[in-house]
């Protein structure tokens, strides 16, 4: 079952977690790992948004 919807309020920063299904992991090699972060990286800039932090455990 999803979780519920957070409230989000604009200018509060979010504590974001990405996991693979059953916690597994989300990418298969570092090609993959790359090819996310220049999406994420993308994504920022057209939203205007600031990353202050990512872990990216293998």
């Amino acid at each position: 079952m999803p979780r519920r919807r957070g409230i989000h309020i604009d200018g509060v920063p979010l504590h974001i977690v990405q996991r693979g299904h059953n916690r597994g992991v989300c990418f298969l090699d570092d090609h993959d790992r790359g090819a996310f972060l220049d999406w994420l990286r993308e994504a920022l800039a057209r939203e205007r948004c600031r990353l202050h932090a990512n872990v990216s455990c293998r």
